[in-house]
């Protein structure tokens, strides 16, 4: 009896039909689930970009299905979108980015985290809100966006007898990435580094196609050595701690940069550019490498404690937890500022802020003890806030009337409530007692 011959065209056709549902079906449960703190447009232009990470790690609607491959540039167009636009979106909101930074070294006061038109960055509305010291922000912007080149990284390892890994974006030519036996996820997690002139001349690496399809020639990080990396949250509250809130804000930019950057019109690492830009224009920059060793440093996640140190995402940075309607990022500049702050999941990590901040307010004491290479003193940090909070409460705005708040703490059975301003930061607390003479006109016991 003969065996029947598959089909494999239909096979292959039946794939694609089920890759292009997933992706449908997980961008649509982001869009429907996720609250981010920006403008509805750039909220799906980040979302987009979490459908990939999603397939790559068999997340969300993928459930367990891994497609290493697949790039923001295959959702995008299985999703039917305008390609053109969406590349120009993203690359507009790194535009106005460095167009701000243009301004502020031509000594043009900016005081504010917005754009020509008032709008803020990345559409976060808080950034509008405050008033920055320009300089600091350009400091921050320049380490942020260096901290990430794997020169800088391999003197950090050295120096300091650490490991991080590290590595680059490159335009590689898919073609000959499959004749090679090597996938995306592969040369994202491997260790690379004296294969990157050989890459190069067997044509893996492009450095300069004549145009980038998306589909041949893709932008892919090809590791050069293995480590557990950098988080970006530690980044952010170590620049804080040790420089100020803006300089920490400044480092926040320039990793989001290096997010939008992945998909855009100019596939190319433009945090670095902008940061060797900043040094080379800004004269009171007053960071170089000690700074830059520094923050690399204590970005840096220890071996073994990848646990305790959550990396967020822009995504996860900008997500509105549904309990305290904090975010991520506005937790990070709470805390820098001496703020109370209410503790928060650091997403997908198992841990709160409040042991997050404990964590890296130690190990940034514990660094700056050893040497102090920094400019500033680092204020002492004792035990969070967070530490005395009963942990069964409610979230509130200061705006909310008294019967907005009975109801929340009936349906989530406690009698406290923390009131936030409308900044985000905590105002006060409220007991149920305290609001009964309101609601019984002022019959209460």
């Amino acid at each position: 009896m003969k065996a029947k011959k598959r089909d494999f065209s239909r096979a292959k056709e039946s794939d694609d039909r089920l890759l292009t549902r997933l992706i449908k079906v997980d961008y649509q449960s982001l869009v429907d689930n996720e609250e981010l703190d920006t403008s509805r447009e750039v909220e799906e232009l980040i979302l987009l970009q979490s459908v990939e990470g999603h397939a790559h790690n068999g997340h969300g609607a993928f459930h367990k299905r891994r497609f290493v491959n697949l790039t923001t540039a295959d959702v995008v167009r299985r999703l039917g979108l305008d390609e053109e636009k969406v590349k120009g979106d993203r690359q507009k909101l790194i535009d106005e980015i460095f167009e701000w930074v243009d301004e502020a070294l031509s000594e043009e006061p900016k005081e504010r985290l917005v754009n020509r038109k008032g709008k803020p960055f990345i559409r976060i509305p808080f950034l509008a809100e405050m008033e920055v010291d320009a300089g600091d922000i350009l400091r921050g912007m320049y380490i942020g966006g260096r901290r990430d080149d794997s020169d800088v990284r391999e003197e950090v390892e050295r120096r300091y007898d650490v490991c991080i890994g590290g590595g680059d974006s490159y335009l590689v030519d898919t073609r000959i990435m499959r004749k090679m036996g090597l996938n995306a996820e592969e040369l994202a997690s491997g260790g690379f580094q004296d294969d990157i002139e050989h890459f190069r001349q067997v044509g893996l690496i492009v450095d300069k196609p004549k145009r980038v399809d998306d589909d041949v020639i893709r932008y892919l990080y090809i590791r050069h050595r293995e480590g557990p990396g950098h988080s970006d949250d530690s980044a952010i509250v170590s620049a804080g701690l040790l420089w100020g809130r803006d300089v920490a804000l400044g480092v926040f930019l320039a990793d989001a940069i290096d997010t939008l950057e992945k998909y855009s019109y100019k596939y190319e690492d433009q945090d670095s550019d902008l940061a060797n830009y900043i040094h080379d224009k800004f004269d009171r920059l007053d960071f170089g490498r000690e700074e830059l060793h520094t923050l690399t440093y204590l970005a840096g996640i220890p071996e073994g404690k990848e646990e305790r140190v959550p990396d967020s995402s822009l995504r996860y940075f900008l997500s509105i937890d549904k309990k305290t309607r904090i975010t991520m990022l506005l937790s990070h500049i709470n805390f820098v500022e001496g703020r109370p702050y209410i503790p928060i999941n650091t997403g997908h990590h198992r841990i709160s802020t409040d042991q997050f901040y404990q964590f890296i307010s130690e190990r940034v004491m514990e660094f700056t003890k050893m040497e102090v290479p920094v400019k500033s003193k680092l204020a002492e940090v004792g035990p969070p806030l967070s530490a005395a909070l009963e942990r069964n409460f409610v979230v509130v705005d200061i705006n909310a009337t008294v019967e907005d708040v009975a109801k929340a703490m009936v349906k989530e059975s406690t009698d406290i409530a923390v009131v936030l301003d409308d900044g985000g930061s905590v105002v006060g607390v409220v007991r149920g007692s305290k609001l009964l003479p309101f609601l019984t006109g002022g019959k209460g016991e």
